[in-house]
């Protein structure tokens, strides 16, 4: 946001020639104080604002109740149905991450989606208001996306982890979701868990839950912070 706050103006200082020399009249006028002072003046006696007392009188917008209002009255698609549109769209692929981003000031879906076997990677980006499929495109090659040792074995998708994920949240929707390896020892790499996050629109409340690929159940309480804490780029 680009505010004028009158920096840029210029006032002329008028000058007398006198018998060769140059006198420089330096003109105070008050609408120049006026123009120059970065903030009125202050008059004997008048308070000044406490600047603490002020920092206790919240403003009047609530940015957990405003991300709660802006997908209560735009999301009416779920990371889910977006992952399903992804996949619907690209024959023989799974989706691998799905989460929020923001193209050109607008706010989607974006899914990767894999073909194992021909280990090609696709960037599918989805309409977050009706699930539809707004493009796709080709992502790196599955051995450069950063998956963790061992993904393609699981026997449990990510999109049916999804699901289970949201089912532990009453009036939860998806909003995220991907695979992570987790530290082993000795080298080794540890289990692959999927990191699911639910968002509770209702009590403005996000859920972060881990789910075994290989069982397709959760193994961990649900991690919750403020709807407000969700970070989507500039967003929220």
């Amino acid at each position: 946001m680009s505010r004028d706050n009158g920096r840029n103006r210029n006032f002329s200082i008028p000058s007398l020639l006198i018998g060769g020399g140059i006198i420089t009249l330096v003109v105070m006028m008050a609408i120049t104080k006026t123009a120059l002072l970065p903030f009125p003046m202050v008059a004997f006696g008048q308070t000044m604002p406490n600047p603490e007392s002020a920092a206790q009188k919240p403003g009047s917008i609530n940015l957990a109740q405003g991300a709660r209002d802006f997908l209560n009255n735009n999301l009416n698609a779920t990371l889910i149905d977006a992952m399903t549109a992804a996949v619907a769209s690209i024959p023989y692929s799974i989706s691998v991450e799905g989460h929020f981003s923001v193209v050109r000031g607008i706010l989607v879906y974006n899914v990767t989606a894999v073909r194992i076997e021909d280990n090609i990677g696709y960037n599918v980006l989805v309409d977050p208001a009706n699930s539809k499929v707004l493009s796709i495109t080709s992502a790196p090659q599955i051995s450069k996306l950063g998956l963790p040792t061992g993904f393609a074995n699981a026997t449990t998708l990510l999109i049916d982890a999804a699901g289970t994920a949201e089912e532990q949240i009453p009036n939860g929707m998806t909003i995220a979701a991907s695979i992570k390896g987790t530290q082993g020892t000795a080298g080794v790499d540890g289990p692959t868990v999927y990191v699911i996050t639910v968002a509770d629109i209702s009590s403005g409340t996000l859920h972060k839950i881990k789910v075994d690929p290989a069982t397709g159940k959760a193994v961990s309480l649900p991690d919750v912070v403020p709807l407000g804490q969700i970070h989507i780029e500039t967003i929220f």
